[in-house]
């Protein structure tokens, strides 16, 4: 919910300085989506946490820049960091899955 509102004035406002509130709804709230998802998957699988941790950690540090950048380039800086979230994830996920499932070549 914080990433849509957060979304809407950098969308329509591309240009000029980014913000601090700008900031918070934009990196903040994918933030504490993944900490929750994180501690989730750490209590219930033990698996897949460490790489959503360090998508936080990309989060947090792209929020402090985006209080410098255009929003336009904020929101192209947090794809980045989801879209290269997503990749992990699913190899972890595909592993994990290899494992419960071992295939005896059959």
């Amino acid at each position: 919910m914080a990433l849509a509102v957060g979304a809407a004035p950098a969308i329509g406002h591309t240009t000029g300085p980014g913000g601090v509130q700008l900031s918070l709804l934009l990196f903040g709230g994918p933030i504490l989506y993944l900490v929750a998802q994180a501690w989730w998957y750490y209590v219930t699988t033990g698996r897949a946490w460490a790489a959503r941790l360090l998508a936080c950690g990309a989060c947090a540090v792209a929020g402090l820049a985006a209080l410098r950048l255009p929003p336009l380039l904020s929101v192209l800086i947090l794809d980045v960091i989801l879209v290269a979230l997503v990749v992990a994830l699913t190899r972890v996920h595909r592993q994990v899955a290899e494992t419960l499932n071992p295939d005896d070549g059959d």
